[in-house]
Order: C-alpha cells, then sequence, then structure tokens
C-alpha cells in the first residue's frame, strides 16, 4: 500500500513569504511527481513548484486555464530516491522565486509577474509623492 500525504494552504494568501512542506515520492520518473501550488487564481492562472515530472528532479511551472509551461527546471531525475523524504522549500519574494530541496538551492527564478500586493505598494508610493510634491509647493 503506497501512503500520499498532502499538505493544502486553503484562505491562505502567501504573496511573499516561506511555503515549507515535506515531500515523499513512491517511484519518482519523468511522467509523474509531486508540485506545491501557489499565487494561484483558481484555475485562471497559478504556479507550481515540484519533484520529478517534467524529464528533471526539480520544476518551476506556470498555468493558465490547467495548460503548464515550464518556466525553470534543473537536476537530474534519476538521482531522487523513492520513498525518501525530501524537506521541500519556495521562497517568494515579489517576483522572485526560489526553490530550496534539503537547505539546498536548486532553482533560482526572479521573473515572476507582480502580485497584487506589490502593485497595491506601488501606487501608494505615488500617492505619497504626488502629495509631498504639494504640499512643499
Amino acid at each position: 500500500m503506497k501512503v500520499v500525504t498532502v499538505s493544502v494552504l486553503l484562505g491562505k494568501v502567501v504573496d511573499d513569504g516561506i511555503i515549507e512542506t515535506i515531500i515523499t515520492l513512491p517511484e519518482p520518473n519523468e511522467s509523474s511527481g509531486a508540485f506545491v501550488v501557489f499565487r494561484a487564481e483558481g484555475q485562471e492562472r497559478y504556479f507550481a513548484a515540484g519533484l520529478g515530472g517534467w524529464d528533471n528532479a526539480y520544476t518551476l511551472m506556470e498555468g493558465h486555464h490547467l495548460t503548464p509551461t515550464r518556466l525553470a527546471s534543473s537536476g537530474n531525475i534519476n538521482n531522487l530516491q523513492a520513498n525518501r523524504q525530501y524537506n521541500f522549500k519556495i521562497a517568494l519574494d515579489g517576483q522572485r522565486v526560489q526553490i530550496f530541496v534539503d537547505d539546498v538551492k536548486v532553482i533560482d527564478y526572479q521573473r515572476l509577474p507582480s502580485t497584487n500586493r506589490e502593485k497595491s505598494k506601488r501606487e501608494s508610493k505615488k500617492r505619497k509623492q504626488k502629495k509631498s510634491k504639494r504640499t512643499s509647493i
């Protein structure tokens, strides 16, 4: 019997921060893997990072309407061991995402789209600048 453990963050928004979990793959290969989905907007748009699948050990992908596109990948899938626990961490900071496996950085991608929170911060900063210009005249 194979046991699959799933961690789910429901109702939690992680624009910036760290997502950590433990992933165990029963049989790592090119056609199956385990992924953590983040910054999801339903099926419209989502990002996922994981182990196995897609011909590599580590993969970062973007999805639109359940159609995935690989953004970055690394490592040889043959190096993943079956039934071994991997400490998996996703570090999000604005447009940058870093993927760590057992505290080793395996992907560093810096071109994620801006989040709504980042856009709000930029707009707020512009409003403050305009306001300070008006008061200093």
